[in-house]
């Protein structure tokens, strides 16, 4: 009789276990589901922000902004990049003018290439962000003044990687050569660091962009 009553408290034990996998499964498939969900609505965000015309541009920016947001939330952000992504787009305001050309920049041994260029102007200060139209997420954003040529006139340089960097003042150049009412040419290098201290060396850093 007692091995009987062991017998069926085993069994049960070895359901309760089988139903409570099977639970943790399901769960595990639910988030993961949730969150490809969320990075294919993604992409099909980013495809429309990015053939958005002065009409659309407005709505599909923050439809954009808003799948980046749920991403963020159903996947995690544990590097930054999806916030990253999220700061580039700024206010989602219409860009007066189209913008042309690229930021480009050798970070360590990895040729970067910012291809999708923002460019807002506020008064005589423009703000340029960019990020890379590939599938990886890195972001660059700077200032200048308008008519301001000559050494060290980018101002709040940062470069999103891995994470965050910001320019090291003491050790990070730039020399502009053309910077008028709507094009920009500079060329600058140097190191930049993120809150860890972790340092990265950038060259041959290009900006060539018409707006």
């Amino acid at each position: 009789m007692k091995k009987f009553l062991y017998s069926g408290f085993l069994a049960c034990a070895l359901v309760f276990v089988g139903c409570s996998s099977d639970d943790d499964n399901n769960n595990n498939n639910n988030n993961q589901t949730a969150c490809e969900t969320a990075e294919t609505a993604t992409q099909t965000a980013k495809t429309a922000y990015e053939s958005a015309t002065d009409q659309n541009f407005t709505a599909a920016c923050n439809s954009y902004k808003a799948a980046l947001v749920s991403q963020m939330t159903e996947c995690g952000d544990t590097n930054g990049s999806i916030q990253s992504r999220i700061n580039a787009l700024g206010d989602c305001a219409i860009p007066a003018d189209a913008v042309s050309g690229t930021v480009s920049v050798t970070a360590g041994s990895m040729n970067i290439v910012f291809d999708d260029l923002r460019v807002v102007r506020t008064g005589d200060l423009v703000k340029v962000t960019g990020e890379t139209s590939g599938s990886s997420a890195y972001t660059v954003s700077f200032e200048i003044m308008v008519n301001e040529l000559g050494s060290n006139k980018i101002m709040n340089f940062k470069i999103f990687l891995t994470s965050q960097f910001s320019a090291v003042p003491e050790s990070f150049t730039s020399a502009v050569a053309v910077n008028d009412n709507d094009k920009l040419e500079s060329t600058f290098s140097g190191r930049v660091r993120n809150s860890d201290n972790g340092q990265i060396e950038l060259t041959s850093g290009v900006v060539n962009i018409t707006y």
